[in-house]
């Protein structure tokens, strides 16, 4: 992560750059926090350096905005879409209950000292139990969103629509057949022959 700010060489710490072209190297994604006439000039720029993820936070996009995102959509052969705010993005469920609800299918049943006799697979061997819990959470997080009359959430889709599926035996389908998830294991530690614990410290308990 690197901070852009024309006005500072440094913030919090932190090394920052003038503008994106001065960066170490190039990143993944944009994520502005600034007016909207300041926007559209970094935009430019990020087009120019071939940065196909930008974020606007909400305020930082106007109609010259949204007529370079169509620009970089046109460029790149792919969506570029504005959303109304950032909960959009925040409440979009896939992968933070995604992987939660499966874990928790996993290891409800783990104690210290309990062992598993081997490493599964994480999404091959996705089970109906665990595509139950993760359509309950997924409804959950969308009763709270129609409770929050005050934000445009539209963006927000169900795990149904995401996945293209009417119930939990078309997801547990569906996750188990995508064929580039097929060789994730799931986070586990040999300790020793046909003894495994979960790994906590990894990304996917946190």
């Amino acid at each position: 992560m690197f901070a852009v700010n024309p006005m500072y060489d440094e913030v919090e710490g932190d090394k920052c750059y003038k503008d994106l072209a001065s960066l170490p190297k190039l990143p993944d994604v944009v994520n502005m926090v600034v007016s909207p006439k300041r926007a559209t000039p970094i935009l430019e720029q990020a087009k120019k350096l071939g940065i196909k993820y930008i974020w606007f936070q909400p305020g930082t996009h106007d109609e010259k905005t949204q007529e370079i995102s169509n620009l970089l959509s046109d460029l790149f052969q792919m969506p570029c879409n504005t959303l109304p705010n950032y909960l959009n993005v925040t409440f979009t469920p896939s992968n933070q209950i995604l992987h939660t609800t499966r874990i928790y299918n996993l290891f409800n049943d783990y104690y210290e000292g309990k062992t598993y006799n081997r490493q599964s697979y994480f999404y091959k061997e996705w089970n109906d139990a665990s595509s139950k819990i993760l359509l309950a959470c997924d409804k959950e997080l969308h009763s709270i969103c129609e409770s929050l009359k005050e934000f445009d959430l539209t963006g927000v889709k169900s795990l149904l629509t995401h996945y293209g599926v009417g119930n939990y035996k078309e997801m547990t389908y569906k996750l188990s057949h995508i064929p580039a998830f097929q060789i994730s294991l799931t986070p586990m530690i040999k300790i020793e022959d046909e003894k495994y614990i979960p790994d906590k410290n990894n990304r996917y308990f946190t």
